[in-house]
């Protein structure tokens, strides 16, 4: 990592080494014991002055992992190999179904591929029978058990309110919980996401989108009350740290945007049941079937807040050069067309505050916590942004 994009970090010194994966070839190849074509970072979880966790996979074969997870203020690093997690002990039994596991989904599952992986948190695995391309369904394994029966009891809620109610949308329905080792199967969502179709395609699957969201947001489901959400005065407070951390030159600025955030947020104007993780990869086609997908950290909130969150990501894509302005701004209008076409917007200076905050405490944040190098190059830019953003909804 150049030392441009990030200060000089004491609790994790060796961290640049670390995130060079040509660097650290011979030594992850020697932990794996084989022969590999070239490892690569997939996953990093850094933690300013605490900690740096890495998923380093092989390039030839998609569940050859390595996890690595620093020691604060020393030049330790501990590695361990996928699929062993002190904190998912049933992980390798996810991976290679036995027969008591097999049985949860009809018996069945016989193969697994990994879907999705949070090291000491969370996994997710798609269950196979033969076709690596239509799994059977989707095992979700927590390791905190009040997490896992939270996201049961949200899965059984979504389904159950809201399933039917979006024409041509759909929600995965929950199959099993088993509590003891906090794993929950889903309904598998088959199709294509959002990000592989065609430009007119997305246009119009984003739209959808935007519909489905709006009846999500009108379902009535009962979720717990998040106190603020990602854009909460702690958690605004809490990015600002962290750029400061990072990044000492933009220290100032990132807390002086947060001041503004804090003494400017608006009242809400609904409080709805909200997904909490809108973005175009929790979206896929199914023909004229949209699913709607991983509600895990769904929760009742301002309606702007998903719909800021949204934005955000869109705006962010276009300042990084993942898409042109023009291209963000054609799907921006289609989401919220969408949603406007089945319930109010919220008002224009909530929506645009709720925005200038994900801009903030969610993507400026997560270029820094996942080292994403492309939003770090045009964090201050992105801080720009969203200032900018602020001040015209204050106009």
């Amino acid at each position: 990592m150049n030392a441009q994009l990030l200060a000089f970090d004491p609790a994790v010194p060796h961290r640049d080494r670390l995130l060079d994966a040509g660097a650290m070839h011979d030594q992850l190849s020697l932990i794996d014991g084989g022969p590999a074509s070239a490892w690569r970072v997939v996953k990093v979880k850094y933690q300013p002055g605490r900690d740096l966790r890495i998923v380093y996979r092989d390039g030839g074969a998609a569940d050859r992992l390595i996890v690595a997870r620093t020691v604060p203020h020393s030049q330790e690093t501990r590695f361990r190999l996928f699929p062993r997690d002190r904190r998912l002990p049933l992980l390798p039994d996810v991976m290679a179904p036995a027969a008591p596991l097999r049985s949860l989904v009809d018996g069945a599952w016989t193969a697994s591929r990994l879907a999705g992986y949070a090291p000491e948190k969370c996994a997710v695995v798609a269950c196979l029978n033969g076709n690596p391309d239509r799994p059977l369904a989707y095992a979700k394994l927590f390791a905190h058990p009040e997490e896992a029966r939270a996201a049961s009891a949200i899965a059984v809620a979504v389904a159950d309110r809201f399933a039917g109610r979006a024409a041509g949308c759909a929600v995965p329905r929950p199959l099993c919980f088993e509590g003891t080792h906090h794993l929950l199967f889903v309904e598998a969502a088959h199709g294509r996401r959002l990000t592989a179709l065609g430009e007119d395609a997305a246009i119009d699957a984003t739209r959808r989108l935007g519909g489905a969201l709006a009846e999500l947001h009108d379902s009535g489901i009962d979720l717990p009350v998040a106190g603020g959400g990602r854009t909460s005065d702690r958690q605004l407070e809490h990015a600002a740290a962290l750029i400061a951390a990072a990044r000492p030159e933009l220290g100032a600025a990132a807390a002086a945007l947060a001041r503004r955030l804090m003494g400017t947020r608006p009242r809400a104007s609904s409080f709805v049941p909200l997904h909490g993780d809108v973005h175009i990869k929790n979206a896929v086609l199914d023909g004229e079937r949209l699913w709607l997908i991983d509600f895990d950290q769904a929760y009742t909130g301002p309606a702007s807040a998903d719909l800021g969150s949204f934005l955000a990501v869109l705006r962010v894509d276009a300042l990084i050069g993942a898409r042109t302005p023009e291209r963000a701004a054609a799907l921006a209008t289609a989401f919220l067309g969408g949603y406007a076409d089945v319930r109010p917007l919220p008002p224009a200076a909530e929506l645009r505050w709720q925005t200038s905050a994900a801009l903030f405490a969610e993507r400026a944040q997560r270029g820094i916590t996942r080292l994403r190098r492309d939003v770090l190059v045009r964090l201050p830019t992105v801080l720009d942004e969203a200032d900018r953003n602020l001040r015209r909804g204050a106009a």
